[in-house]
């Protein structure tokens, strides 16, 4: 079974400050189709703004919709794939979390919690028409990025950039759902923890012991943020991590069991099946 490729961010002069705006029409021609179509993992963070056009773009496994005006955060060490429409406008921005601490100091966290907060549904309506300042702030970025010998152009890059983003988090302050979740210190502290301990902590109690707060806060935290129990935000980031090394790992089943924490590779068979109705071998098979 073939490993799912990890792309880096590699610095070229043209990316030397750990960002990139390409277009679409830049970005996905012929020779980039075979790479592109296929699922790899990035090893940054990508916004996708989708100028005009529809289709459907795949991360970890899920296909979502997009429509004229949408904008798509994924944030890195996610599993993403395109499915190739020609027809499409709009860009590509890719960034490193070290641009974005060197652009904005602390208040980087503010964007990378945008990331978390949009992990179960990564999808913002940004754009109202084609026509429109937002629109006309990413084509500024994009003349600004291609320019390489301009003088000031790290400077002027960052400054388009940081109005982008400020445009941006605009948009999801108009979301009531969003506004809602702007304080939830505590959600976005739990997916932190379950992002990194996963494998080994597996109950909302022993999460709540590490962030010195009862289950009780927990649990109405993660509901007000994604609709959810702690307890199901666990099994479905953990349903998920057994998918990825089914799909992208050339691992038996009793190696993944090992590595996740289960007791037994049969445990772990039958917590996939009751969380996905087939078995971790099915689910391999469908997905080769």
């Amino acid at each position: 079974m073939k490993k799912v490729e990890r792309i880096q961010f590699k610095n070229t002069k043209k990316r030397s400050l750990g960002f990139e705006i390409i277009s679409f029409k830049e970005f996905l021609k012929p020779r980039n189709i075979a790479m592109i179509t296929q699922q790899y993992r990035i090893d940054f963070y990508n916004m996708i703004f989708v100028v005009k056009g529809e289709g459907v773009h795949e991360i970890d496994f899920v296909e979502y919709p997009y429509h004229t005006g949408d904008l798509i955060l994924i944030s890195k060490n996610r599993v993403h794939r395109f499915h190739y429409n020609e027809e499409l406008e709009g860009y590509f921005i890719m960034f490193t979390e070290e641009f974005l601490y060197e652009l904005l100091g602390d208040r980087a966290v503010e964007v990378l919690d945008l990331f978390k907060q949009t992990y179960m549904n990564p999808f913002v309506q940004f754009m109202s028409k084609v026509e429109c300042d937002e629109n006309q702030q990413l084509k500024l970025l994009h003349n600004f990025y291609s320019q390489i010998n301009t003088e000031l152009r790290g400077e002027i890059i960052s400054s388009s950039f940081r109005t982008l983003i400020l445009l941006i988090k605009q948009k999801y302050l108009e979301i009531e759902k969003v506004i809602n979740q702007k304080n939830n210190n505590i959600f976005l502290q739990f997916a932190d923890l379950v992002d990194t301990h996963i494998k080994e902590v597996k109950t909302v109690e022993e999460y709540a012991a590490m962030m010195y707060v009862s289950k009780k806060t927990v649990n109405q935290m993660t509901r007000k943020a994604v609709d959810m129990s702690a307890k199901q935000f666990i099994i479905d980031r953990l349903i998920l991590e057994i998918k990825r090394n089914l799909c992208y790992e050339s691992k038996s089943i009793g190696s993944i069991s090992d590595e996740l924490g289960f007791s037994e590779s049969s445990n772990m068979t039958k917590f996939f099946k009751k969380y996905t109705g087939i078995t971790p071998n099915e689910f391999r098979k469908i997905n080769k």
